[in-house]
């Protein structure tokens, strides 16, 4: 055990990675932090400080194992609870927003908080399934753990942070989607108070969307161009959504053949959305791209080269 004490303790020219020899630096936790950002492995960050350090001339003594860094992880979580935290009892109009999305076959939702200045990520996590009882119990859930955190750490009583964290909760932020509408007023029932609902600035767009192409479609009963294009919905949306196609090999995709004509023209790769759908401002953009490129798809589908 003696010889272990030993061989930790730092030789003389070599810089200690810790605060008196026990715990690690602030700035040894900066760099395990920062590769955190940058998504390296966990088993990868001691031998990634070790060789940086060597690169610079820098001669260090032991760097932290990857229990030590996996610890770090946790502290930062922590930390990251601790600031919500923080920032919920101390802003008087807090606007909650959540969003979910499915990936993989797996439903994420993420919780986060914004205030007059600044926005915050409270949580991002798997849920079971996208029902309102899904969503209400992951936020109600979410401010549950936050509250246990701030007193594990700062201390006072779970109720009484609880309590004021949702006193300062004032708005809610989401799409227009029934189950979103119905996870509020589950939370608002879990909380005993009403909430201001707002939604997100972007769908307006959808509902524009959907008027512009309702209007076109009711003036193409003489157009030939309706008839010919795949889909049941007006010849423009129709060929946006033809477009789209193009991306991916499923159907009449062609992506290989697509790529080539995009590079050979000169034009960006991404000059048309990989999007599958036409909702929000897709639509429009995607609408604008095929006008300003005119000239150059018209070629490419009346000779059927690059």
């Amino acid at each position: 055990q003696r010889e272990e004490q030993e061989e930790e303790e730092p030789k003389a020219g070599v810089m200690s990675l810790k605060d008196d020899g026990k715990r690690y630096s602030s700035s040894l936790r900066k760099m395990v932090y920062s590769s955190f950002a940058l998504q390296v492995p966990t088993e990868n960050i001691p031998l990634l400080i070790k060789k940086m350090c060597q690169l610079l001339d820098v001669s260090i003594s032991t760097p932290p194992s990857r229990t030590s860094v996996e610890r770090m992880a946790r502290e930062l979580g922590v930390i990251a609870k601790i600031q919500v935290t923080d920032v919920l009892l101390n802003s008087p109009c807090v606007t909650l927003g959540f969003d979910a999305t499915s990936q993989d076959g797996r439903h994420f939702n993420s919780i986060h908080i914004t205030t007059e200045t600044r926005c915050y990520v409270l949580a991002i996590d798997v849920l079971p399934g996208g029902t309102a009882k899904d969503y209400a119990d992951h936020i109600t859930s979410t401010f549950e753990d936050l509250a246990e955190a701030h007193v594990a750490v700062v201390g006072g009583e779970r109720e009484v942070i609880l309590g004021r964290m949702v006193r300062n909760v004032a708005n809610t932020m989401s799409d227009r989607c029934a189950s979103n509408h119905a996870a509020v007023r589950l939370v608002q029932e879990q909380w005993s108070k009403t909430l201001n609902e707002v939604y997100c600035h972007l769908h307006p767009l959808d509902s524009i969307a959907t008027a512009t192409r309702t209007a076109l479609k009711k003036n193409e009963s003489s157009c030939p161009v309706g008839k010919t294009v795949f889909g049941a919905d007006c010849a423009a949306s129709n060929v946006v959504l033809a477009f789209n196609k193009l991306h991916y090999k499923m159907g009449k995709g062609d992506p290989a053949g697509f790529v080539l004509f995009l590079s050979q023209n000169n034009m960006p790769l991404l000059v048309l959305p990989r999007y599958r759908g036409n909702r929000l401002h897709i639509f429009f953009h995607i609408c604008g791209e095929l006008i300003r490129y005119h000239a150059y798809f018209s070629a490419y589908f009346n000779t059927g080269l690059a």
